[in-house]
């Protein structure tokens, strides 16, 4: 079972000795309620099977009882490990910081066989299974059609979870490649064939060699091999 200790109490009012009973204390299981809702609800959203672990708050901490209703929201970003800060604005001004941890599962796109660097993705090579997301730190993809298609940055092992630094946008233009150059006016198009002097990803502006006129211009990549210029 996971449990969670409090972190830091900013009102300096932790473990202090047992208050007069003429002084009202909050209950220690409201702020730990508080903290809860608040994870739930913000980690809920992300949307998958959350799992909240037992939140556990020391039992000798005393802190003045709220005269309003407890405010409590995450304090950073998402992660196994969150912390939710719980405060109270009246009578007696308190903020705690309550680390909770968490587990979120979702579908994410995993590859199912070992790849080389600079290969495409496949559907074949991508099945989406269910993983705890809030742990993966390097991020993942939660649709496969983010991931078919794109170009492997790195060489992929088998059964790896797709994280963001694994795919890029395929290069659709290589420099040194024949490729084909359109001149088109609306009205009629030119193909000529030319040099790729730049690697180019579709949409990107590249430099390429009319190797008849030996003149250099630059287009857009609009297919793999194909390059378009304005006449």
């Amino acid at each position: 079972m996971m449990q969670i200790a409090l972190l830091l109490l900013v009102s300096g009012l932790a473990f202090s000795a047992p208050a007069p009973a003429a002084d009202a204390i909050q209950p220690l299981e409201s702020i730990r309620a508080a903290a809860e809702h608040a994870a739930r609800v913000e980690l809920k959203a992300l949307g998958g099977d959350l799992r909240i672990g037992e939140i556990t708050i020391d039992s000798r901490l005393r802190v003045a009882a709220c005269a309003a209703p407890l405010k409590a929201q995450l304090d950073g970003p998402a992660a196994a490990r969150s912390i939710v800060a719980v405060s109270c604005p009246q009578p007696v001004s308190w903020s705690l910081r309550i680390p909770v941890h968490a587990e979120l599962w979702r579908p994410v796109a995993v590859n199912m066989s070992a790849i080389k660097r600079g290969s495409i993705l496949t559907a074949g090579q991508i099945q989406m299974q269910t993983h705890e997301v809030l742990g993966l730190s390097r991020g993942y993809y939660g649709d496969s059609e983010q991931v078919i298609g794109q170009q492997a940055s790195r060489n992929i092992k088998a059964n790896e979870i797709v994280h963001l630094g694994m795919i890029e946008a395929p290069r659709l233009v290589k420099r040194g490649d024949s490729i084909v150059i359109i001149a088109a006016d609306g009205r009629i198009a030119v193909r000529t064939q030319g040099i790729a002097l730049q690697d180019g990803i579709e949409g990107a502006a590249v430099q390429v060699r009319n190797p008849r006129s030996g003149r250099v211009i630059t287009g857009e990549v609009t297919a793999r091999g194909t390059v378009s210029v304005l006449p």
